[in-house]
């Protein structure tokens, strides 16, 4: 009895076939997880970005609750968010996670600027300059805080790949009027990649600009 059987061409066929089938759709998984992981930097980028700009919102903010010039004093040991930004320049700006501590308050009038140092610790953002977007501070890191990670200036071991910085510039002589730049960049791959958000700030309390 004879058996029919595949032919050698035949056979070569059907696994060229089996491997061109194979090979399109790895490539195909591979494009989709580099593209997943491209969106998810890109909407990391941009709440870090975003969370720089509501955080010197809110520095401006705290300073004219505690009676401050709205840039910060430019005294440093009045400097409740670190370091004033009434001029141009490149700056970071760090989300602190310090709770301050209730037996810091020593009475109902307990008056913050008699005790900066225990303030500036435990204010919930802190402001540096520095002198240009080629300082390494600008760097963020992954810092573990219990059962999540944030990101920090502070220089740890987990390096998130990302670095942060805003820019900023007066518009007018009286300097009541800035614009600021969050600035956040990173690498896909071998591509510089970077996301810039701006607004303006004014120190509306002064009257009409």
């Amino acid at each position: 009895m004879n058996k029919k059987a595949f032919s050698l061409p035949e056979v070569i066929i059907a696994v060229s076939m089996i491997a061109l089938i194979i090979i399109t759709s790895t490539n195909l998984l591979v494009s989709s997880i580099r593209a997943n992981r491209t969106n998810i930097n890109q909407i990391i980028a941009y709440n870090l970005a975003e969370e720089a700009i509501e955080g010197l919102r809110n520095i401006r903010d705290g300073n004219w609750l505690n009676n401050q010039p709205w840039t910060s004093p430019a005294e440093p040991q009045k400097q409740i968010f670190g370091s004033s930004f009434a001029e141009d320049g490149f700056y970071i700006i760090e989300r602190q996670h310090n709770f301050f501590p209730a037996a810091s308050c020593d009475s109902p009038g307990y008056d913050n600027l008699n005790k900066i140092s225990v303030v500036q610790n435990h204010a919930p953002w802190k402001l540096t300059k520095i002198n240009s977007i080629e300082d390494m501070s600008k760097n963020l890191y992954l810092k573990e805080d219990g059962d999540i990670f944030i990101y920090s200036h502070e220089a740890l071991i987990s390096e998130s790949g990302f670095s942060r910085w805003l820019e900023i510039i007066n518009l007018n002589e009286e300097k009541t009027k800035i614009a600021v730049k969050a600035v956040v960049q990173w690498k896909d791959g071998s591509v510089a990649k970077t996301v810039e958000i701006s607004t303006i700030l004014t120190d509306w309390k002064s009257g009409p600009i």
